[in-house]
């Protein structure tokens, strides 16, 4: 599955290693930076096909940044909400997704969230029809990007 990954995963690896080992400033924005963290390691790995953790690992980062989700009024960092919400795999933190997207939408500061909305709606449509089958991460992920006709900024 990730033959064609062969030599980038050592680099893949130390990628992580530097994300995880970043030090993080005791600022206002410190959430984000945690969610901004949480949301690569988790891409990293998934987009590796969980090559680069144990996937306990890996679920423990998606819970504690549901956790932090949870406890925001707003997200305007779409890149981490989209990684994070295609996560989301009870109906309870699928919900709790949707009214932060739809809170962050309401607020000034929200750009385009529809398009983040959409595509993560799409993403778990995906899921829940593979039901038990387990859907390649990457191809999933290209395969919704890839029909979109507006992009997210991401920014």
């Amino acid at each position: 599955m990730n033959s064609d990954l062969g030599p980038l995963l050592p680099r893949l690896h130390t990628l992580a290693e530097n994300i995880t080992n970043l030090h993080l400033p005791d600022t206002p924005h410190r959430t984000t930076l945690e969610l901004f963290r949480l949301s690569m390691l988790i891409w990293l790995n998934r987009m590796a096909g969980s090559t680069l953790e144990p996937q306990s690992t890996t679920d423990a980062r998606v819970q504690r940044a549901l956790h932090i989700l949870s406890d925001l009024k707003t997200c305007p960092r779409q890149l981490p909400l989209f990684i994070i919400g295609c996560e989301a795999r009870t109906d309870e933190d699928r919900c709790m997704i949707l009214e932060l997207m739809n809170r962050t939408e309401a607020s000034a500061s929200s750009r385009s969230m529809f398009i983040v909305k959409a595509l993560t709606e799409a993403v778990w449509k995906q899921d829940d029809l593979a039901g038990e089958r387990e859907l390649g991460y990457r191809e999933k992920i290209t395969a919704i990007v890839s029909v979109c006709s507006l992009l997210p900024t991401f920014a």
